[in-house]
């Protein structure tokens, strides 16, 4: 009796560690954006650098327009000043265009707005499994099946956004692109559930095992007694063939 009562509190320690580990990371990822700057140090730089040189072709230009009436030796000397700085403008919204692209995670400008999106996904599909993992302690198995159900749509719509996240496909048409992100979400939902009952059913198996050989044993010790099914003339009897089977099934344990 004890074992199974040291069964049952590492059972609730190791639900307890799987909750509060959840929890943990759902938090995790949800903050993980606050910690990542909105624009890298590299594209604060060569931005403000952009900007200056923007500034530079607008003077140039100012310059120019108000050069119209000067001799062609000095309009040919702004002309150039302009034609310079808008070359350097140029080559510089290249280097940025370049930087952007490099931040780019996915489909998205940089690592911030990535993990902004994604972490709310991520959190979802924790919570489905989790909400599918409580269902199974459910004994009233029709309302086991709506829980179920109920995880199920969750984790689609889970996995639906996770694919959004990492394939944008912008080569597909339309719906062609909804249809296979659906498709996508459906069939990694039915497979981390079938993961996910392979790695839990053994482990139900077992506990349902053990619930009815605590049953067993303690109507056969102590029920017997109690609703009085043993006469006193075949108590000693009792008592011996009890002792005998329970060293042959701990003996063959």
């Amino acid at each position: 009796m004890e074992q199974i009562r040291q069964e049952t509190k590492k059972k609730t320690l190791k639900n307890k560690i799987l909750f509060i580990s959840t929890a943990l990371i759902c938090v995790i990822a949800v903050f993980s954006h606050v910690f990542v700057p909105i624009k890298s140090t590299e594209l604060t730089k060569i931005t403000k650098e952009y900007k200056t040189l923007l500034k530079e072709r607008k003077s140039q230009f100012a310059i120019l327009e108000n050069a119209q009436q000067v001799n062609s030796t000095e309009l040919n000397v702004h002309l150039s000043n302009y034609i310079n700085a808008n070359k350097q403008a140029s080559l510089k919204f290249k280097e940025v265009s370049q930087v952007k692209a490099n931040d780019k995670v996915f489909h998205f400008r940089n690592l911030n707005a990535f993990l902004y999106q994604s972490s709310i996904f991520l959190v979802l599909f924790l919570a489905s499994i989790l909400l599918c993992i409580s269902a199974k302690q459910i004994e009233i198995k029709e309302d086991q099946r709506v829980y179920k159900s109920i995880a199920f749509v969750f984790l689609t719509i889970a996995c639906y956004y996770i694919a959004w996240v990492v394939y944008p496909a912008n080569d597909l048409p339309y719906y062609m692109y909804i249809f296979v992100l659906i498709l996508t979400a459906i069939l990694t939902s039915s497979l981390s559930l079938i993961i996910l009952n392979a790695i839990t059913s053994k482990e139900n198996t077992i506990q349902r095992y053990k619930n009815s050989i605590h049953s067993l044993f303690s109507f056969i010790y102590k029920d017997v007694y109690a609703k009085g099914y043993i006469n006193k003339d075949k108590d000693i009897e009792y008592r011996k063939d009890r002792v005998r089977l329970t060293k042959e099934v701990l003996d063959n344990e």
